[in-house]
């Protein structure tokens, strides 16, 4: 039986799980220093932008990994995502603005899209169908120890240094990690692999800017970062936007997705039901406790490590009992724990409610995505064609961060509208929504079961 850290693939696992670490401490520190960073920056009606806006132009960078995945080797990804990466967050670290900000923010987002997607097209390239659950389930591990430190690290540094140091660590822990997957040496063309498409990227581009153009019409214009226009103009505007998403969205995901269809299609939608939900909501939960409930930034990273260790423990559960449970309960029990975690955690919205519910809610909420995550991965990394895995490893990003810009551009906007008028409404339409993509998933999971004949697996 071969071992993840046996020698054929003991740099491979170390490399991979090492680089799932960083991108899990970028996130959880990030997620935590940034409610500090808007109020530095006078930015506050923009922090939906702050995470929407990188997942917006991560689109590009899925689309052009996965066709260098299939049509050359992962390598390439794994070098420019991380000088995209690494050189976003330096960019960030140093604003002086808001707009600076975002500006880094959008290509560390670049950079973070290409590395999501050639991790995946590595599992396909690296390792036998045997061990593709237990790597998967090193994913969710590898944000253990992340999890546990990152949020208080970056908090702390946050408090004692300023947040521009709390970014400036996470650019030179990305190092040493870049440095040993690019020593892996791939095959560089699979026989099987389709020509590449160019209309995709370019329908990948669209898709970008159209997430774009929604957060900048929904939650810039205090700021002049976008432009005054009269009601019907703006109304129009956010038409074309979304005609520009959905769109791109048939062109650039399999088949039948927004449909929602049996097989495949479902289980790329369902990726960005589920992660669409966790991370809008994310987004808005340290935020809540530091502005609207007034507690310190290490306190209130500790919501997201409750989170972060709870989707380890769901994914090292689901590892073991994926044998003797059906695909549709995992997913079904997932969305259902996802969506009751953030009911949980908007409670901590009224101010008489003890502001512990929202890392207890999480905690759920955690747990749920560590059912839903690696056995998507696992499902669609199964149906994928003989050298496709990085072009169904991009549908399932590509289909999340789709999902999670539109949420976000949709939450920001309403929170920038409410914020100061009725701060408790803010936060609690921007979780609402959440909770909407999450419940559809649940009643929706059967239909990834049907034509793959997992259902009874």
């Amino acid at each position: 039986m071969p071992r993840l850290l046996g020698i054929q693939f003991r740099t491979a696992t170390i490399g991979i799980v090492g680089l799932v670490s960083l991108i899990a401490y970028e996130a959880m520190g990030n997620a935590t220093v940034m409610p500090q960073a808007v109020s530095d920056l006078k930015g506050v009606s923009l922090y939906g932008f702050a995470f929407g806006g990188p997942l917006a132009i991560s689109l590009i960078g899925m689309v052009a990994s996965g066709r260098w995945a299939d049509t050359e080797s992962p390598s390439k990804s794994v070098f420019l995502g991380g000088i995209c990466f690494v050189g976003g967050l330096l960019l960030a670290s140093m604003a002086p603005s808001m707009a600076w900000m975002l500006a880094g923010r959008l290509v560390t987002g670049l950079g973070s899209g290409m590395l999501a997607v050639a991790l995946y097209a590595l599992v396909g390239h690296v390792y036998p169908p045997a061990l593709h659950s237990r790597i998967f389930a090193a994913f969710s591990a590898a944000w253990v120890l992340p999890s546990l430190l990152a949020s208080g690290i970056s908090g702390t540094i946050a408090q004692l240094f300023g947040w521009r140091w709390a970014v400036v660590v996470v650019a030179g822990l990305a190092v040493p990690s870049l440095v040993l997957l690019a020593r892996l040496r791939l095959k560089t063309r699979s026989a099987h692999a389709a020509r590449p498409q160019d209309r995709h990227l370019i329908w990948a581009i669209v898709a970008a800017f159209g997430a774009l153009a929604l957060h900048m019409l929904g939650q810039a214009e205090d700021h002049g970062a976008a432009p005054k226009v009269v009601p019907v103009l703006q109304a129009a505007l956010v038409v074309i936007a979304v005609a520009a998403l959905y769109v791109s969205a048939r062109v650039l995901l399999p088949r039948g997705t927004l449909l929602i269809q049996p097989g495949l299609p479902a289980a790329v939608a369902l990726s960005g039901l589920s992660q669409g939900a966790f991370f809008a909501a994310e987004a808005f939960i340290p935020l809540l406790l530091h502005r609207h409930r007034g507690i310190a930034l290490s306190v209130a990273g500790l919501a997201l490590t409750a989170g972060a260790l709870s989707w380890t423990a769901g994914a090292m559960y689901r590892a073991r009992v994926h044998e003797r449970v059906s695909t549709t309960s995992l997913l079904r029990n997932g969305h259902a724990l996802l969506a009751g975690g953030i009911l949980v955690s908007m409670l901590a919205i009224h101010p008489a409610l003890p502001f512990w519910l929202a890392p207890l809610g999480w905690t759920f909420s955690g747990a749920g995505m560590g059912l839903i995550s690696p056995t998507l991965s696992v499902i669609t990394l199964a149906m994928a064609a003989p050298g496709s895995h990085g072009s169904v490893g991009a549908s399932l990003r590509l289909s999340a961060a789709m999902t999670t810009t539109t949420a976000l551009a949709l939450s920001g906007a309403a929170f920038a509208a409410l914020i100061k008028q009725s701060p408790s409404l803010a936060f609690a339409f921007s979780l609402g929504v959440a909770v909407v993509l999450a419940t559809t998933g649940s009643l929706l999971a059967e239909r990834v079961a049907i034509a793959t004949g997992s259902a009874q697996k």
